[in-house]
Order: structure tokens, then sequence, then C-alpha cells
């Protein structure tokens, strides 16, 4: 058995012994092969040896200076500024482009055979109409058009499922029609696979979760998603609540005043003092 380091492990040792004698890490990662220091913490990060991907720390979580980190930091404390998204209208047509591509789908089911076999669902669309066949054409032929064998029903079947359950329309109505023993099935499982479930390790995200994750990343939320405690949420009436405090404190009310009017309407000092340390919260449009 050999006792000589493995290259990546020697990769690290030169990292640390070039900063001990103080060689700039522009120069460091040209020596190690790479034409940037960026280049080499994330080869390093590769060869898993702790090291920050932005800042190139030894010793520190990947994370060390992500936006995420940073990001978690202000929202925490109510630091944060609000910065205005585009606005989601203007993604009107790329939404009406989609409801009309599903509108195709659910027309083409119609010409549509399923079967359950060896676990699979078997496909195939069946049409019929005029076919050019040997160069002459029939007026009135049957055309079959295999679609598979796969793990779920083969598209737009699996998508216009999924469409209808994060639409928010009851189960039960569409699992009574496409389900092959109705009776058989167990709602509360298939609703932890819509919402998710809690598990002795944290959450198991659900088609809902899932979704509710996407969108977060194409609105521009810090990406990788980083899991543990996130920034929290608030709900309709907290976020009017604050509104409220704000038009208290504009129209000269006391602290001790906008306290005990708010505690009329049913929140506790807790939740006063949360809702202070929202300053920055973007205030209703005028």
């Amino acid at each position: 058995m050999s006792n000589e380091p493995s290259p990546q492990a020697l990769r690290y040792i030169k990292v640390i012994s070039y900063r001990l004698n103080e060689l700039p890490e522009e120069e460091i990662a040209n020596k190690l092969g790479f034409d940037s220091p960026t280049e080499l913490y994330r080869q390093v990060s590769q060869d898993d040896y702790p090291i920050c991907l932005v800042c190139g720390t030894t010793d520190v979580p990947r994370s060390h200076c992500s936006p995420e980190r940073e990001y978690k930091r202000q929202a925490g404390r109510g630091m944060s500024e609000a910065e205005e998204l585009p606005p989601a209208e203007a993604a009107a047509p790329l939404f009406h482009q989609a409801l009309k591509k599903l509108d195709w789908a659910v027309v083409d089911l119609q010409n549509r055979h399923e079967y359950w076999h060896d676990g699979r669902f078997v496909a195939q669309e069946v049409d019929t109409g005029p076919v050019l066949r040997d160069g002459e054409w029939i007026d009135e032929a049957t055309t079959n058009i295999p679609l598979g064998g796969k793990q779920h029903p083969a598209d737009p079947l699996t998508t216009l499922i999924a469409v209808y359950v994060l639409a928010g329309l009851p189960l039960k109505p569409l699992v009574e029609i496409l389900h092959r023993a109705p009776e058989t099935v167990d709602f509360e499982y298939l609703e932890a696979h819509i919402v998710g479930k809690r598990t002795k390790t944290g959450h198991k995200p659900g088609l809902r979760s899932k979704a509710e994750h996407l969108a977060r990343l194409v609105r521009g939320a810090p990406s990788p998603l980083k899991s543990g405690r996130d920034t929290g949420e608030f709900t309709e009436r907290e976020q009017n609540a604050i509104w409220y405090m704000r038009d208290l404190e504009a129209r000269g009310f006391s602290r001790s005043a906008i306290v005990q009017e708010m505690k009329k309407r049913g929140f506790s000092k807790e939740d006063i003092e949360r809702f202070s340390k929202f300053k920055n919260l973007p205030p209703p449009k005028t």
C-alpha cells in the first residue's frame, strides 16, 4: 500500500503551503495549472476539500460567501432593501402559449388507448382519416402510433395531471375517472405526494413544494437553494398589519398607542415586535 498522497491531496497541501509563503492567489492558481483562482477553488472543492468557492478560505463550508447566506442574514434582521421584480404580466403571452398547448393536448386524448402491462403504462394513439400509402391516397384508414411503455403515463397525460393538481382542483374526481381501481386508492398517501410530508430529518418535498422551489428560482432567488433555516414567511393578514403599523407611525401615534391598537386587532407583543423589523417592506401602491 502506497503512502504517497493522492494528486488531490497534494494539490490541497500545495495551496496551503503557497499561502504560508504569502504567494498571491493568481500566482498560486497558475503554479497549479489553473487560469484563475476561482477555477482552482472549484477544483479543490470537487476534490472534496473544505474551501469557499468565492473567496478561497479553507476549512469553511462551501456556502461561506454564498448569496443565499448573506440573503438569509439580512432578511432575518429585516435589513434587506426591497427590489421590485419584473412584472408577472409580461409573461402572460408565454402562459397563454402553455395553456393553448395544453388545450390541444386535451383534444388529443380522444385518440389515446392505454394499458397497464407488467408494471408499465403502455400507450398508443389511433388516428382515422386520409392516409397516403404506396403512392395512393386512402380516404379512410386507421393509423396506429406507438407511445411506448413507461413507468408513468405518456405525456401529455402526466403533465395534465400535474397541472390539474397544481391548480388546486379536487383530487377525488380525477382519481375516480383515471385510476384503474379507484376503490383501492389511499388518498392520504396521494396528498403527501402533492404537499410533501414531514420526516425525522426534515421535510420530504411533494409536487406543490417542488413547484414552489422552481418558481422561486425562476423569479430570481439565489441558487442553489440551501437546506436549513430559511428567511421565513408572513401571511396576507400580517402584511396588512405591517402596513397599518406604518400608517399609524406616519400619523404620529406613539409606540405604546400603536401596541395597544395592534393588540385590539388580535396581535401579540411578539407579533408586534416582529412586524417592527420589516423596515423596508414595500408599502401599498398608490
